[in-house]
């Protein structure tokens, strides 16, 4: 299960559950949010957002931004919502809201806008 935890500062903090047993994926020095979670093979994908709202997806804990073509504030105002994996392809579905709300596909990290 994914989710989060607030810090002893009051940020939230993306955290994924495997058996009972939180692990934390943000350090808690900025918000973190974790929205969905895929496990492929021995691999952990885990949807959702960190910072100022930059899209984010975590794969076996590590963090990497989704770019969502934003101009000059790149990726921000953005978050994944949800991942799949089948085979070797990994497709994050996500929402930004520059001006108005976009529906976002990344797909093995190539954008595509759905919605405009």
């Amino acid at each position: 299960m994914a989710g989060d935890e607030e810090s002893e500062d009051g940020r939230d903090v993306a955290t994924l559950w495997v058996n009972g047993e939180a692990r934390r994926l943000g350090d808690g020095s900025e918000n973190t949010n974790a929205y969905s979670v895929f496990v492929s093979g021995g691999d952990v994908y885990v949807a959702g957002s960190e910072g100022n709202y930059f899209a984010a997806l975590w794969v076996n804990g590590v963090p990497q931004r989704l770019d969502n073509d934003s101009g000059d504030v790149s990726s921000r105002y953005a978050r994944a919502d949800s991942v799949f994996v089948s085979g070797n392809d990994v497709c994050v579905a996500g929402t930004d809201w520059i001006g108005a709300p976009r529906a976002l596909l990344w797909k093995n990290g190539s954008l595509q806008v759905l919605q405009i």
